[in-house]
């Protein structure tokens, strides 16, 4: 069994990856608004075979990220999260996701471990808390705006389409 992983959507809805990250991204590419093709092309880039954890699935997932994307993925001793930037929306977002995971309204997964470190990585910084901390709001400050969260989680075929990002036409184009 994979560990848990999760996204959260540009629009804040948490989505539980059945598989994996990558697994999720090429079974529904027009829910994170990328194409086959796109997938195709970055895997052909690196020479790696399609659904592989390597360059391909590290390019795919990082430009997802930049869109505004949150990947999550829990490690033996530690949470992993990935955003583009440490908003005040992210800090929302992830407090309900943790709140969530912790109270067991996420079906796939209660975390037993409040206490269980937290690393979030904005790709210039990693900033460290702990899941209860992250739930009651300890990631969030004063001047942080006030943001509605959506706590349904979603499985990925719920998702709207999107149409695709520009780094997905500039890619095919090329």
């Amino acid at each position: 069994m994979n560990s848990p992983a999760f996204f959260i959507s540009p629009k804040g809805q948490v989505i539980d990856t059945e598989i994996n990250h990558i697994a999720t991204i090429i079974q529904n590419p027009k829910k994170f608004g990328i194409t086959k093709d796109y997938i195709e092309i970055v895997y052909n880039k690196y020479n790696e075979k399609m659904n592989t954890e390597g360059k391909a699935r590290e390019e795919i997932i990082k430009r997802l990220v930049k869109s505004g994307w949150i990947r999550i993925r829990k490690y033996k001793q530690f949470w992993s999260i990935n955003v583009d930037k440490l908003t005040g929306k992210v800090k929302a977002e992830l407090q309900m996701w943790a709140h969530n995971l912790i109270q067991g309204k996420i079906p796939s997964y209660k975390e037993q471990d409040v206490y269980i470190d937290i690393r979030i990585d904005d790709g210039m910084r990693v900033w460290t808390s702990k899941m209860k901390v992250m739930a009651q709001g300890g990631l969030r400050e004063s001047g942080d705006e006030k943001v509605n969260v959506d706590p349904k989680i979603y499985k990925v075929e719920e998702l709207e389409d999107l149409p695709p990002y520009d780094f997905v036409k500039e890619e095919l184009d090329a």
